[in-house]
């Protein structure tokens, strides 16, 4: 794998990450979603990840006081199953503890697997359900990791 960089997303990333997300979630982000956090939010850190001059994902992370929301992390469908996505969960993270986030919350849909067990393994524990949360009346769990010290970053083996 190509190294990676990660840095804030512009609105010139939008093409890449829009069609990102179009292809890992039933109900995708909108284009004004994306330009609101870009343009707009003050609590949002939303960064894109590149190898080689390509998006091969995305996050969005919100600091509110010192709790955290990731609201989104994709990867692109071709660069699944080569530890994107755990190495994305890293940096964000790091990026978390970096401007002070004591606890960070996610919700994520009960029937993605992969990215439950991936959350899991980063300590993540699950501490509601969030009843027909998606517009296709999926639900979501609620999963939440404490980062207060000591913490790491690396997921569990």
């Amino acid at each position: 794998m190509n190294q990676l960089t990660f840095v804030p997303m512009t609105m010139e990333d939008l093409p890449e990450v829009l069609r990102i997300e179009r292809e890992s979630f039933p109900n995708p982000w909108s284009r004004p979603m994306f330009e609101r956090d870009i343009l707009h939010n003050k609590l949002a850190r939303i960064v894109t990840v590149r190898t080689g001059g390509t998006v091969v994902g995305y996050f969005s992370l919100w600091k509110i006081v010192d709790e955290g929301h990731l609201v989104t992390l994709a990867v692109d469908p071709a660069r699944r199953r080569q530890g994107l996505g755990s190495t994305i969960l890293r940096e964000t993270l790091r990026l978390a503890e970096s401007i002070g986030i004591r606890k960070l919350t996610l919700e994520v849909r009960e029937t993605n697997r992969d990215a439950l067990r991936m959350y899991v393994r980063f300590g993540f524990v699950k501490t509601g359900v969030r009843l027909k949360y998606y517009e296709d009346g999926a639900d979501a769990w609620i999963m939440d990791l404490d980062l207060t010290p000591p913490h790491s970053l690396g997921a569990v083996s």
